[in-house]
């Protein structure tokens, strides 16, 4: 009889206890979707560094990967996988801006800014945004932009922007003004732009899936692996010592048919013209090429890179180019390559983008978060 007593007594206990934890639980899911809303998903947090780096490097984790970097005064702009961060350099201020303010997407893949200061944004499936500091406005398809996926950006010294996206490329005199120039696999190498780039005489250059174009305004011309672009592929895996571990195609790959997990030498994803009017081209694991107008120079990690996947390119006021790879950051003064990596200092060896402070700071936009670095 005691013992069924006790049972009466504990029986509510044992109903009590999980409907308790339930009720914790939900409690901790709303706060941290409160929390999520209250940062708009994103923000930008100082890391502490190991001693001996701090004076040198300084890092912030985002939790978004960083394709995208804009120097504007004091700000920088940081376009990430989740929407972009105004970030003020002075007192640590910042500002998110995500679909709520007036993106369509908030995966960033490009930031260029205009004459006027006008911010542009290419975003990933939600079209060419621009941001005057009062009003957001995107342009799609109807308006004219050949695919909604923007990679690339460039201006001509007239206002001029030439835009690569996934379906070919867009000339733009003026927004407002139609129609706007279009240019697609009957001129190009491949639909598919991640680099456009102006160089000093007014010739228009892009980096593609297929290969390199460059447009006079009249004469367009192509170079491929044939012509001396990207690294051989029995080069590459002797470099890693094993054959390339073949990617997975992406969505976009897959609908439009196409062999993202081949080695492709052509594949080309950043770009930056030197001082000297040198093309250089970062490749998708094949290395990076420069082009001199009349022939081509291919370097790979056998010449000191960190990592043969260039994705992003920078000259600092020196002419020294910055290199961002998935093996680290590189300095090439045009003798050598200097490697930088967590070890030193960086938030992450996977580095998307890079953009350099008047001053010559250096700012790295990785997965994951953003590093600085204060060279001596």
């Amino acid at each position: 009889m005691g013992r069924v007593m006790r049972s009466g007594r504990h029986k509510p206990i044992k109903y009590i206890l999980p409907i308790v934890i339930l009720f914790l639980f939900i409690f901790y899911i709303e706060a941290f979707e409160l929390e999520l809303r209250r940062s708009d998903h994103i923000s930008i947090n100082r890391v502490k560094l190991p001693k001996g780096n701090e004076s040198l490097w300084s890092n912030w984790s985002i939790g978004a990967i960083i394709k995208a970097l804009l120097i504007d005064g004091d700000y920088i702009w940081i376009g990430t996988s989740d929407g972009i961060i105004r970030y003020n350099k002075a007192n640590e201020g910042q500002v998110v801006y995500t679909i709520k303010d007036g993106l369509r997407s908030q995966s960033i893949l490009s930031i260029v800014q205009d004459r006027d200061g006008v911010k542009w944004f290419g975003t990933n499936g939600g079209g060419l945004t621009s941001y005057d500091g009062k009003r957001w406005k995107t342009y799609d398809s109807k308006d004219g932009l050949v695919d909604e996926y923007v990679w690339s950006l460039a201006f001509e010294p007239d206002g001029t922007m030439w835009v690569g996206t996934w379906y070919g490329v867009n000339k733009i005199k003026r927004a407002d003004e139609r129609p706007w120039g279009r240019y697609t696999l009957e001129v190009l190498a491949n639909e598919w732009v991640y680099v456009t780039m102006v160089d000093k005489d007014g010739t228009k250059w892009f980096g593609t899936e297929g290969g390199v174009n460059s447009f006079d305004g009249s004469v367009w011309r192509t170079w491929t692996h044939k012509d001396g672009l990207g690294a051989d592929q029995a080069l590459i895996e002797k470099e890693l010592g094993k054959k390339i571990e073949l990617l997975p195609s992406g969505k976009r790959h897959r609908e439009h048919e196409i062999k993202a997990n081949e080695y492709n030498p052509d594949y080309v994803v950043s770009g930056v013209v030197d001082r000297e009017g040198n093309k250089w081209f970062g490749t998708w694991g094949a290395g990076l090429s420069r082009f001199d107008g009349k022939s081509w120079r291919t370097y790979t990690m056998s010449d000191g890179l960190p990592g043969n996947m260039i994705h992003s390119l920078k000259l600092d006021s020196r002419g020294i180019l910055w290199i961002g790879t998935n093996g680290g950051v590189s300095r090439f003064d045009g003798k050598g390559f200097k490697n930088y990596k967590m070890e030193d200092g960086l938030f992450s060896n996977t580095v998307y983008s890079i953009a350099i402070d008047q001053d010559g700071t250096k700012w790295f936009g990785t997965f994951g978060g953003v590093s600085r670095f204060m060279e001596r």
